[in-house]
């Protein structure tokens, strides 16, 4: 049988390729475009000529059988009669992928006659993947066990030197070797027709490289994640005598959970096996191996390397992913030379975001330019980024439960435990174990380590504990004072991510599940609430500032706005954005989404549409109702929505709070009292009652249906009380509140709403600047949103 293959030139993207090619031989196809994040190219490597181009339904079928890519049991299912087909070959090939039997990537080829190579012995190629140093990758699907790999070609054209062949088989040998949560695993090595290939585990997720193309610079909490778990697996490799050669963020690929698995082991080579040694056998003698930006100095001089070369490579990989570009900068001589004699830059006289000086410090230990000046081992550098991992409760459990107070005191974390409450000897004994259990944690794949790529942090609960600051630098922190009596156990905030903006809105799902934030850089931040450390962000516009976000009741979109952006639906589990609506003149301050399918806007421009979520339809719009309208909300029944509003064209017209009938748009109730503007309103759970929240510091609650004002809680004096919400059992309420001139000045409070008074209240460090608040559904925590960049998570307990 004699192949084709297909050669990718372009990025390694998870996407397919566009209807233009090198060769220039292929006629532009028709095919709607998918979504990519850029185009790539494809080249095709013939070993014989291709087919004549079908001319027909019947051509194009006939080459489809021919590929073996073809199931003929789900065709005859979907097409009892192939006669239905389109006799347009383009329109056949859209039916069947349509219908699933095609994939994009296969249409295309045998539409320009190349139906040949899209089978290499048990495997369908589906698509290419991306490049290795050694060949390319493509997703492949077993024939009969339907699994999907990834399947790694070497080229026809390399097939036939020694040297590529003998490389390949190297890389081969080393990942067959290696068996680890934190290596791609190797499932079988196969040849046929003079085409090699391997079979290797199918990672799904991203490269930290493209990650950081993304994202920019990462969190050092988030990059020392990543970074250990990459040790874990090179800690393996060493054990098993192989060096990798060439660590760097393009082959750490960062899995959905967030895991990070070690790509590509081409440039791989046991250092205690002589057999395995190629350089002088090959013409490997004088060469500098690796990647230049994050190559060792032993190895840009082509000397010999051992294990060190990883760790140097490695530390180089950190500093990038803190930095956003490598070490050094300048030609391939002097990048070079800078490896060989300059130390690496201290990253906390180069970024906004402060990076510790003893990770400064580890950095360059790790990038000693004599290797016995370097951490000697893997494990070492585990122990030496120690400090900024969470401890996990036990290495089965890791990725199902967040971290509490008092699993990082048994733990015995340095930066997360008052130096001052434990002496000396249990304090080594502590450390000592918990060094320990994070080996075990990472050995064992450590995915639910890995936090949010802009700068999500586990943080690090009140009680006599360092917390981190939103400029990430270590500071003195302490616990929120609670009144009316002493804090107990779960009482304490914990700090979900630290941000590079204000922010300015939170929100919950439903069912609790799912948490999203936005904040005034233009990010959106979500994930699920069974694992705070698993966040994930999007940088929604450059340039915009974030105001607001709204979960969809079913749990499956969010929605953000701000000002001068449109307003974005995205999926909350995926992260791709879904529907765009049009956003208020300057900006958008607040939406809300109903079970049946409506979405509520409001903005500056002092107007509120309600639009058809599903379609984008507008159902209803508001103009002048006020200067500025600062909050929508639906009832329960979602018969009647309710919005709060800051100055209008009078006294009389200012500072409201006005109720809407959906269905008729009519307008039911003005609720007029508070004495500045209204910035928050929002429905008790039998929506007989609103609460309201207003600059003028007061919380007030009104019933809905007379119109009156039942009571008046002085929450917040001398303060702007920005947000409230009933607890789900509707007897108590929060609020929290801030002065934005002093943002030490700020708490957040409960309230028993038969008696208006007091039950608990959070100040101190903690507290600081809150301006955004919402409850889980069983009342059992609040999450917040600060002016001081954090979120944090406030645990009740009556």
């Amino acid at each position: 049988m004699q192949f084709s293959l297909l050669e990718n030139f372009g990025p390694a993207i998870g996407g397919f390729a566009t209807d233009r090619e090198f060769n220039g031989a292929c006629r532009v196809l028709p095919f709607p475009k998918l979504r990519v994040s850029r185009p790539y190219f494809v080249k095709v490597l013939e070993m014989s000529a291709p087919a004549p181009v079908p001319a027909t339904s019947t051509d194009l079928l006939s080459l489809v059988r021919k590929s073996g890519v073809l199931d003929e049991k789900q065709f005859s299912e979907h097409f009892s009669d192939p006669g239905e087909l389109p006799d347009d070959p383009t329109e056949c090939a859209n039916a069947l992928i349509r219908s699933g039997l095609l994939t994009t990537f296969q249409a295309r080829q045998i539409l320009a006659g190349k139906y040949r190579g899209l089978v290499l012995g048990a495997y369908k190629i589906l698509r290419p993947l991306g490049q290795g140093g050694m060949g390319v990758v493509y997703l492949g699907e077993h024939t009969t066990l339907h699994r999907r790999v990834a399947l790694k070609v070497l080229p026809a054209k390399s097939a036939q030197e020694r040297v590529a062949v003998e490389r390949f088989m190297r890389e081969a040998r080393a990942t067959a070797a290696l068996d680890h949560p934190n290596i791609v695993r190797l499932h079988d090595v196969c040849q046929g027709a003079g085409v090699h290939f391997l079979v290797m585990e199918l990672v799904e997720g991203k490269n930290l490289e493209t990650l950081l193309a993304e994202t920019g610079p990462l969190h050092f909490a988030t990059a020392v994640s990543y970074i250990a778990q990459a040790a874990a697996g090179l800690q393996h490799a060493h054990s098993k005598g192989i060096v990798h050669r060439d660590i760097k963020p393009a082959n750490l690929m960062m899995t959905k959970d967030g895991g990070i698995k070690i790509l590509d082991m081409g440039l791989a080579r046991s250092f205690v096996n002589e057999s395995d040694n190629l350089t002088g056998a090959l013409g490997e003698e004088g060469e500098a191996l690796g990647t230049i930006d994050f190559v060792a100095p032993e190895q840009a001089m082509a000397q010999a390397v051992d294990e060190r070369a990883d760790l140097y490579s490695l530390g180089a990989t950190l500093y990038c992913l803190l930095a956003g570009h490598p070490p050094y900068k300048g030609s391939r001589a002097q990048v070079l030379m800078q490896h060989q004699m300059a130390p690496p830059p201290q990253l906390s006289r180069t970024l906004k975001v402060n990076v510790p000086q003893t990770l400064n410090d580890v950095i360059a230990k790790m990038m000693a330019k004599k290797k016995g000046d370097r951490y000697q081992s893997a494990d070492e550098v585990i122990d030496a980024l120690s400090p900024w991992l969470p401890a996990p409760k036990s290495s089965s459990n890791v990725q199902q439960n967040a971290l509490s107070t008092q699993d990082l005191r048994e733990a015995g974390v340095a930066t997360q435990v008052s130096r001052s409450q434990t002496k000396k000897g249990k304090k080594s004994k502590k450390r000592a174990a918990a060094r320990a259990d994070r080996k075990k944690w990472y050995a064992i794949g450590g995915g639910a380590a890995a936090v949010l790529v802009v700068g999500v942090l586990i943080a690090v609960l009140s009680g006599g504990k360092k917390a981190v600051t939103a400029e990430g630098t270590d500071a003195p922190g302490r616990s929120g004072t609670v009144s009316n009596r002493p804090a107990a156990a779960g009482e304490d905030s914990q700090l979900v991510l630290t941000s590079t903006g204000l922010v300015p809105d939170v929100t919950l799902s439903r069912d609790g599940t799912r948490f999203a934030a936005v904040d005034w850089t233009g990010n959106l931040i979500y994930g699920r609430t069974a694992n705070w450390q698993k966040l994930e962000s999007i940088r929604v516009q450059a340039g915009a500032t974030l105001n607001c976000c709204a979960g969809t009741p079913d749990g499956r979109h969010i929605v953000v706005a701000g000002r001068g952006t449109p307003v974005f639906a995205y999926d909350w589990g995926t992260g791709q954005m879904v529907r765009e609506f049009p956003g208020h003149s300057g900006s958008t301050l607040c939406v809300a989404v109903s079970r049946s399918g409506k979405l509520l806007t409001c903005g500056s421009d002092g107007a509120i549409v309600l639009y058809d979520f599903a379609t984008g339809d507008v159902i209803r719009k508001y103009e002048g109702v006020a200067r500025q309208v600062w909050s929508v909300a639906f009832s329960p029944d979602e018969s009647k929505f309710v919005a709060t509003t800051a100055a209008g064209g009078t006294d009389e017209e200012s500072n409201q709070i006005r109720l809407w009938d959906v269905a008729t748009g009519g307008e039911l109730q003005r609720f007029t009292g508070h004495t500045d503007e209204v910035r928050w309103a929002t429905f008790s759970p039998n929506g007989q009652t609103l609460a309201s929240a207003s600059f003028d510091g007061t919380v007030r609650l009104w019933d809905v249906a007379g119109g009156k004002q039942t009571r008046v809680i002085d929450a917040h004096a001398g303060k702007w009380a920005e947000r409230v919400a009933f607890l789900p059992d509707g007897k108590r309420l929060a609020s929290c509140g801030s002065d934005a001139r002093n943002t030490a000045s700020s708490e957040l409070r409960v309230w028993d709403v038969a008696t208006g008074q007091e039950v608990r209240t959070w100040r101190g460090d903690d507290a600081r600047g809150l301006i955004a608040m919402a409850l889980s559904p069983d009342g059992k925590y609040a999450v917040t949103g600060s002016r001081d960049k954090a979120v944090r998570l406030w645990k009740f307990a009556f």
